[in-house]
């Protein structure tokens, strides 16, 4: 099997932690961040820090005279200053860091875009602050040493599920090292759900509680309300604004829409009032939130000319970041492409002119997206919806410097945001991405992560399938049979995920072909992923309603996962649950005495 398809079957390369006499570290080595924690300075090629937890004055959201729409939007800046309807979590989550267990402690705060995790985590890691601990964020690039204080060391973590091997490698040392000899709270802010983490905390799960510490959702409507004229009370003396908006349709509107109270909208909600003339109330939230992004984009598109980029070039640019997060340098030389439309500006100069704009991180010399995440989203429906024709083109120089484990769920961060906020159909974002592939068929190999990823967000299942069906074109793959079954099997999972089941149906179909010709000539190493591809086969033609062929396909996978874990229990006997599981589950057949069976088979599946 080829090199790079090896490395990504048998999982992302050697991700290892690494110790040294008197720290610990909780980072990798490779292409991954490092972060080391309790080291001495000089250790690693950094000194000690604090973690991140930067507040800003909100007078900075004031640019130029003129409210900056994302600045006035982030938690950091705290246009709302109280933390409405958080209490009991507060005092939870600093009862449960500051308990005496020595052990290292990790707990997970779930909750949707615009909930308000970050800004509760900021929150207690000042509060946690204030008793002398050292708290914070954990930023992302390293490597970082940060020294725990007499009290300890409270790290959260945001967007774990955007860090894949950073999350495994850290909960890896953690089993290694539980007792660092002195208190260290993790703190996980998380869209994903408590249940779907559970295989990746499984083996320190003892540490991680058996529930989110706290789950995030709207507020009540009278806590909403209060949040509202908190955020409208503090705008206006910003401003220096004496005359208050009336507030009629406030409650209606609070009440006809749940979403409306998530804290992101409510304060949304306050600051359209102030400075956009029309009616707030009127709106749903996400119409509310475009309307805020129109007004941001003229002060963009002033910036833009005045830099000498374009009137829409900076626009572009910022919707662009936020595909991964943010652009490099050589990332915005690639999209000075004059045949992209883009910008008139030279890609010689492209980078001197962008750093010269507010937007600019001179730290990472990179241009980041707009924050908050929704806001991002609602920047990139404008721009990419106002070009349509050439957008699609856009992608791949934006991102191809960038692809790596973190960029499915974060473009899946960014998919879902964008669904829920257009109101005429969902992002065709995916399908630019397939079309990218399909113009460009030598690009797949970059994104062949996809076609293995666990975790892949459900609108990039398309994506992935598009990217496994290139590969299986090759003719080095072709002539691979191994590997070629196996991205046929992906791709069938993928297309099934993506809704498109025929298309699905017909590549397992071709990948049971090819492993019943492989197990028949080696059933010791082939025999397994028959079993697998028979299971997948069955759920395709259980999908089309051709039940009678798929309970056959169903039992030969039985029979097989039979065969294999009365050979290998310790491997297989899981195996076969699942497949007796499927078999019930799916096809209702017997499904008492089934369960029955896996349960006496696998009593944890």
């Amino acid at each position: 099997m080829f090199g790079w398809l090896s490395g990504l079957v048998s999982g992302w390369g050697s991700v290892r932690s690494r110790h040294a006499t008197g720290n610990f570290a909780i980072g990798v080595e490779g292409n991954v961040t490092q972060v080391f924690v309790q080291a001495e300075s000089g250790v690693f090629g950094a000194t000690p820090s604090d973690p991140e937890l930067p507040f800003v004055a909100l007078e900075n959201a004031i640019v130029d005279g003129k409210v900056d729409i994302s600045r006035i939007l982030r938690w950091n800046y705290e246009l709302v200053r109280s933390l409405y309807g958080r209490d009991d979590d507060v005092r939870q989550i600093v009862e449960w860091a500051e308990g005496s267990d020595p052990q290292i402690l990790l707990r997970f705060v779930e909750g949707e875009g615009g909930s308000g995790k970050t800004r509760l985590a900021a929150e207690i890691a000042r509060r946690l602050r204030e008793r002398g601990w050292t708290a914070g964020f954990l930023r992302r690039s390293g490597p970082i040493i940060h020294v725990p204080s007499a009290r300890g060391l409270f790290l959260t973590i945001d967007y774990p599920e955007e860090q894949p091997q950073r999350i495994v490698t850290l909960i890896n040392a953690i089993r290694d090292h539980r007792r660092p000899g002195y208190k260290l709270r993790i703190l996980l802010l998380s869209r994903r759900s408590f249940e779907a983490w559970r295989e990746t905390v499984a083996p320190i799960r003892d540490l991680c509680g058996n529930h989110p510490i706290a789950q995030l959702g709207p507020l009540s409507p009278d806590l909403a309300r209060v949040l509202v004229e908190d955020a409208l009370g503090r705008l206006c003396d910003l401003l220096g604004r004496e005359v208050r908006p009336h507030l009629a349709g406030l409650e209606s509107w609070l009440e006809r829409d749940e979403t409306h109270r998530l804290s992101l909208y409510a304060t949304a909600a306050a600051v359209h009032l102030v400075l956009v003339p029309t009616p707030t109330f009127d709106l749903s939230a996400p119409a509310l939130l475009l309307e805020l992004v129109e007004r941001e984009l003229q002060r963009i598109r002033d910036a833009s000319d005045a830099a000498g980029l374009g009137r829409e070039a900076l626009a572009r640019l910022l919707a662009l970041a936020s595909l991964t997060g943010s652009i490099s340098a050589e990332g915005l030389r690639r999209l000075a492409n004059p045949s992209l439309e883009i910008t008139q500006c030279p890609a010689t100069q492209i980078v001197d002119r962008v750093a010269k704009l507010p937007w600019w991180d001179g730290e990472r010399q990179r241009l980041p997206t707009v924050t908050p995440d929704l806001l991002a989203a609602a920047l990139s429906i404008r721009v990419f919806d106002e070009r349509r024709d050439v957008a699609p083109e856009w992608l791949y120089p934006a991102i191809e410097d960038q692809v790596s484990p973190e960029l499915a769920p974060a473009l899946g961060r960014l998919v879902y945001d964008m669904d829920r906020l257009r109101e005429i159909g969902p992002s065709p974002v995916p399908l630019w991405f397939e079309k990218m592939i399909d113009e460009h068929p030598e690009r797949a190999e970059s994104f062949v992560a996809l076609s293995f990823d666990p975790a892949l967000p459900h609108r990039l299942a398309g994506f992935a399938a598009k990217v496994g069906l290139k590969l299986a074109d090759r003719p080095d793959i072709v002539a691979d049979e191994p590997a070629l079954s196996l991205m046929l099997n992906n791709a069938s999972v993928d297309l099934g995920d993506a809704g498109r089941n025929s298309e699905g149906l017909l590549a397992v179909r071709r990948a049971v072909e090819i492993r019943e010709r492989l197990a028949s000539a080696n059933p010791n190493r082939f025999d397994p992923n028959l079993a697998t591809s028979l299971t997948n086969l069955a759920n395709r033609l259980g999908e089309a309603g051709d039940i009678t062929e798929a309970l056959v396909a169903a039992r030969r996978a039985v029979q097989l996962y039979e065969r294999l874990s009365t050979a290998d229990p310790a491997r297989f006997e899981a195996n076969l649950a699942a497949s007796l599981g499927n078999l019930a589950n799916r096809f209702q057949l017997n499904s008492n005495l089934i369960w029955r069976k896996a349960l006496v088979i696998y009593p944890l599946f």
